[in-house]
């Protein structure tokens, strides 16, 4: 367990224990920022430049590099903020990059499970007072490796199914369409839930230059993966994040990335009937078996 850091009188310092109260809201933003150097300073700008306006509760980052760490944790918007786990580093995997997780609300603490691996992956999570947890991951890359993302993911599975909600987010590095694809039970993905007739490529061939230079390929691989037995939460709004352009022929990232945003089923009881109605128009409520009205 690492407990979170705050930026307080010139440094990061180890923040008070969190309240007993959870958020009644949650909006997590994750993305693979992709470690390449290819035009690395306009898109390391335009990464930190959405995350600051997105402002959401929960960051998670796959394929961070200490260039990127180092900016963030120095800006001034991030330190009045966001808490991270101990001091500013990463768990690097073999290729010299790292997943990284920060936190606006108030936070437990964060924790970091290495995966069964050979590029040295693994999940770091963040427990939320009210037993929620929220965890990114990178499972392992490429195609001859899906007997180890089935594999990571049952140990992601496990480690998180304490938690009375968990949310687990990143990139999963493989398709529904493939194969080898791992069960997600008993996850839900809000994603497909929300939009089941939106295929919601994360990495496009058609539509992102760095990825057109290796051909046409669609999918999905970056998930929000959902599991909520006590129906705490319902899902307002699910998109896709670092779809625009930063300048003729450079994105963000070769991925895109998720925004999305969740109530808790309290809050939701609480709204006037004339802001609920419009609102639920477009929700997904999960519960153990999966969205209301959908198996």
């Amino acid at each position: 367990m690492w407990p979170p850091h705050r930026y307080h009188q010139g440094q990061w310092r180890p923040a008070q224990s969190a309240s007993a109260t959870g958020p009644s809201s949650l909006r997590v933003v994750t993305l693979n920022t992709w470690f390449a150097e290819q035009d690395r300073a306009v898109r390391l700008r335009g990464q930190l430049a959405a995350l600051r306006a997105a402002r959401p509760d929960v960051i998670a980052l796959q394929e961070v590099t200490s260039d990127l760490l180092e900016r963030m944790v120095s800006a001034p918007w991030f330190r009045s903020e966001y808490a991270i786990p101990a001091l500013p580093h990463l768990p690097l995997a073999s290729h010299g990059y790292g997943v990284f997780l920060a936190v606006r609300p108030a936070v437990e603490c964060f924790s970091w499970h290495p995966l069964d691996s050979v590029m040295g992956r693994g999940l770091l999570a963040a427990q939320l007072p009210s037993g929620t947890t929220v965890g990114t991951v990178h499972l392992e890359s490429t195609a001859p490796f899906g007997h180890a993302r089935r594999r990571q993911l049952a140990q992601c599975t496990e480690w998180m199914t304490s938690a009375d909600s968990a949310l687990l987010v990143g990139d999963f590095n493989f398709d529904d369409t493939d194969p080898d694809a791992p069960t997600l039970a008993p996850w839900v993905d809000v994603w497909t839930a929300q939009h089941p007739t939106d295929a919601g490529f994360t990495v496009d061939g058609v539509t992102n230059p760095y990825r057109r230079l290796r051909g046409d390929q669609r999918q999905r691989i970056d998930r929000v993966l959902l599991r909520d037995p006590a129906r705490r939460w319902i899902a307002m709004s699910t998109a896709r994040f670092g779809t625009q352009r930063l300048r003729e022929g450079c994105h963000m990232s070769d991925h895109y990335g998720l925004e999305v945003e969740l109530m808790r089923r309290v809050e939701i009881d609480r709204l006037p009937t004339a802001l609920e109605v419009p609102r639920l128009d477009r929700l997904a409520s999960v519960g153990p078996s999966g969205i209301d009205g959908v198996e």
